[in-house]
């Protein structure tokens, strides 16, 4: 089918669909339920921040999944990557070299690399708080309040290099009485995870709130690394996290509140050989001869790995500082600044080899004798790096009549300096192999700015069933860098400098028409945009900016007295000079190119049910279908040469699913019991974009996800004091005990060798958790 009569089907179908039923944008975040009518339990109203205020998220046309911070303890959902399993279109992987970071894809869209330089199309906001790289991503979970997580465009109000798609986090707020809660859980792998929170409630009578909160997470490593201890197999992890907020709520319409947070991950990735060439094969073959470790290679998961112990556990550490100072001068006139400095220090040491120890015959002019030396396709013995920035954004925000509005001034500073050595070893014969180091420097700087407005027009006369939204935000950005790149062999060091600025305007609209209390449909059209950047090492000009049109139509609604929610969204999006990042095996390095255009279009379907007043069900459905329409690549006579027709857009799933059943049985004397089953499904993945250019990856794919967990959970335990309710939960993720393969680094045929990363398969633990 062409592209143009898929469109036309796409853009009917969704049009008929949504005149009957719709989309949801959700599960539950900060909920309200009211007061029940007479059928019994109800589906809770859910309260979102997707449009800067606070709305019924059943109300608004846009395509928003939100989780209470109740629900993610309901399915231990202690880390971002977590949630891909219950929000459709949504997949987060923890980066494959460095396992510190986190990859984000909505919709297809994102960013296979989690490098400092690299900024992401999917946004990711805590607290209103920008984290830019897939870098500063690996975080637990200790006090959520919700996720909201916006599919698709949100070059607007969320303008910052949003073609995907954003991810808000919002944290609990200090308390009005003294309290807290304390989680702590034990399961497979010796893995430990405590998480306290602390209110003060009101210091004295000075109308300001305390919050402390700590976080401790640490995990055995699940496979096998001879002569090293299971806390430093791969697979392990150790991270800590802290927190204090300060609320001072000067008046009743005038608030400061202030938030520092910090965290510490140290975390190993597993890897393994998967592929290698005749002539690679034998020369890494002969490590045991050399007094190396063996070479271990294979395409199913094997469960043992030979560390190098020059490489220790990857380290990342994020501090944080935030205020917000929010006045509500009245209905028609609210203003909010969000000021903050975030800061982050690693050093990683990348296993991309899998297994390491190996030795092996290097030719060294000064040595004829040819020394054995430790080998592998790359070796990353430290990459240390740090990212500082600053932000503000002033948003003013109110409802004059039947207009409502938000705009807002935005402003994000960057500074990111990172060095990447790496010994690269080129095999020659299955007894001779060239090594040669090279080495990175650079540091980049950014700044952007942005005005934005939007607003919404509620006409009285159609007694606020029809809304009319527009929005507009105008942005520049401008970065340099300066690098320095060595070898040690070929041209002498070559150091550059590289400046660009770019700009963009971006706009909305949409329209939606709440047709019956039980029932809204609504259709916009946006676009949005991802600035240009730099590739590190290249020694190339920089990258276009990212551009995303695209088109939406969809419904929410509820049934049978808000017993049954059955929402759908359905769009379609053209991206040109689409940011690709693919592994340059020379170089060392992920590089991010331009791929002229391409085109994603798909949906989501969610829904909710209660059946009686003890099951609840909800599942949803993803779907996915990417094609490049236009893709240039550099043929070797250095002309551009269109091979659409070849390429593969690497990364996307087209198929996500999840369903999960709960059961609250009925009361006993001592608790409440329930039972909570999910099952989250995801289709595999291309790992390659040309096979010319990574020719190992075709039989490697990016596995199928099938993960069955069960929750068992009492609750109300009966302890003899009523104000410290005790809670005990029983579960087992990943119960099929698969061990997915999450990622592939096609070296290509320069170094005769891929590798693929590898998660964790089944764990079982149980958790005790008190609030007072």
């Amino acid at each position: 089918m062409t592209y143009d009569i898929r469109r036309k089907v796409l853009a009917s179908t969704a049009i008929g669909l949504a005149l009957q039923i719709g989309a949801v944008s959700g599960a539950w975040a900060q909920t309200d339920t009211g007061t029940p009518q007479a059928g019994g339990a109800q589906i809770e109203e859910v309260v979102v921040t997707a449009r800067k205020v606070s709305e019924d998220i059943q109300r608004i046309p846009v395509a928003v999944t939100a989780l209470t911070g109740a629900q993610l303890a309901d399915q231990t959902i202690v880390r971002l990557e977590d949630l891909s399993n219950v929000v459709p279109n949504l997949i987060l992987t923890p980066s494959s070299a460095a396992g510190t970071g986190a990859l984000v894809y909505v919709r297809g869209v994102g960013s296979n690399s989690s490098s400092l330089y690299a900024d992401s199309p999917v946004a990711v906001y805590v607290d209103g708080v920008l984290i830019p790289h897939g870098a500063g991503l690996s975080f637990d979970l200790p006090d959520v309040d919700h996720v909201e997580v916006l599919r698709g465009p949100q070059g607007t109000l969320f303008g910052r290099n949003t073609t995907g798609g954003a991810v808000n986090i919002y944290t609990t707020k200090p308390t009005e009485d003294f309290g807290g809660s304390q989680v702590i859980s034990y399961g497979s792998y010796n893995q430990i995870i405590s998480k306290t929170v602390l209110n003060t409630g009101e210091i004295g009578d000075t109308n300001l709130y305390a919050k402390a909160t700590f976080g401790h997470d640490q995990r055995d490593g699940f496979a096998n690394a001879p002569g090293f201890s299971r806390a430093d197999w791969a697979g392990s992890r150790n991270t800590n996290s802290a927190s204090f907020e300060l609320l001072w709520n000067a008046t009743d319409a005038l608030s400061f509140d202030y938030r520092f947070d910090w965290s510490h991950a140290e975390q190993r990735p597993y890897a393994q050989f998967e592929f290698a060439a005749a002539t690679p094969l034998a020369y890494y073959g002969n490590s045991p001869a050399n007094g190396g470790a063996p070479f271990l290679v294979g395409t199913k998961y094997i469960g043992k790995e030979y560390l190098d112990p020059r490489l220790q556990a990857n380290r990342v550490e994020n501090t944080g500082n935030e205020l917000t100072v929010d006045w509500n001068v009245s209905d028609a006139f609210n203003i909010k600044s969000i000021s903050a400095t975030r800061s982050l220090s690693q050093n990683l040491y990348p296993q991309f080899m899998g297994s390491a120890g190996l030795l092996g015959p290097v030719l060294n002019p000064a040595n004829p004798a040819n020394p054995i030396e430790p080998v592998g396709p790359f070796i990353n013995v430290g990459e240390p790096g740090h990212q500082n920035q600053f932000s503000e954004e002033l948003q003013v925000t109110g409802t004059l009549g039947d207009f409502s509005y938000v705009a807002g001034l935005y402003y994000f500073h960057e500074k990111i300096g990172e060095y990447l050595p790496a010994d690269i070893t080129f095999v020659l014969s299955p007894t001779s192999a060239l090594q040669i180091h090279k080495s990175r420097r650079y540091t980049n700087n950014v700044d952007s700015q942005a005005a934005f407005g939007q607003v919404s027009y509620r006409p009285s006369y159609f007694d606020e069933k029809l809304e009319v939204t527009g929005g507009l935000r105008f942005t520049t950005d401008r970065k340099s860098m300066y690098e320095y790149d060595t070898t040690t062999s070929g041209p002498s060091p070559v150091s550059q400098y590289l400046r660009n600025s770019w700009s963009n305007r971006s706009a909305l609209l949409s329209v939606s028409y709440q047709w019956t209390p039980e029932l809204m449909t609504y259709g916009r059209v946006s676009n949005a945009y991802k600035a240009g950047g730099y590739n590190p090492g290249s020694l190339q000009p920089a990258y276009a900016p990212e551009q995303a049109l695209s088109w939406e139509a969809g419904a929410k609604s509820q049934w049978l007295d808000n017993r049954l929610q059955v929402n759908l969204a359905l769009y379609d999006t053209i991206y040109t000079n689409m940011q690709i990042s693919q592994f340059n095996g020379v170089n060392g390095a992920s590089q991010i190119v331009n791929a002229a255009k391409a085109h994603f279009q798909g949906g989501e379907l969610e829904v909710v049910a209660l059946l009686g007043d003890s099951v609840r069900l909800n599942g949803s459905l993803g779907y996915v279908d990417p094609e490049f329409v236009h893709y240039f690549n550099i043929d070797a006579m250095g002309h551009p040469v269109d091979v659409a027709a070849q390429a593969l857009v690497s990364g996307v799933s087209h198929f996500t699913a999840n369903i999960g059943a709960e059961y609250e049985f009925p009361h006993f004397s001592f608790a409440s019991p329930r039972i909570r089953v999910d099952y989250a499904y995801r289709s595999a993945q291309n790992a390659y974009t040309l096979a010319s250019l990574n020719p190992y990856s075709a039989n490697l794919p990016i596995d199928v996800v099938r993960d069955l967990s069960a929750h068992l959970i009492l609750s109300d335990i009966a302890t003899g004091y009523s104000e410290v309710p005790l809670q005990v939960q029983v579960y087992g993720e990943n119960l099929l005990d698969l061990h997915p393969r999450t990622g592939v680094v096609d070296f290509g045929t320069s170094l005769g060798i891929a590798s693929g990363y590898y998660d964790i398969g089944r764990t079982v633990g149980v958790e005790l958790s008190a609030k007072f």
